[in-house]
């Protein structure tokens, strides 16, 4: 069976948020998305992390972000991480 590039940019995102690192994420939020929307989409996942966790907690983050912001978060992912 083929991969095609919808499902092994799913694939490699699923790895991407069991695996990130905690530790640099208001970094990438800042490279995505410039340090104003960066630090407020750091400082939401943070609360969404003491409420539900942290992979859940970016879930949650996920689905209250625009489409377009949802694309830049997906496509950094396929560029900078390789599962």
């Amino acid at each position: 069976m083929e991969t095609t590039t919808n499902t092994a940019t799913t694939i490699n995102f699923m790895y991407w948020l069991n695996n990130y690192n905690s530790f640099t994420m208001q970094e990438t939020f800042n490279e995505i998305y410039g340090e104003s929307l960066g630090s407020h989409l750091y400082n939401k996942w943070i609360n969404n992390c003491h409420d539900v966790g942290g992979t859940r907690g970016l879930i949650k983050l996920f689905y209250e972000l625009s489409k377009g912001n949802q694309e830049l978060l997906i496509n950094y992912v396929t560029e900078n991480y390789k599962s």
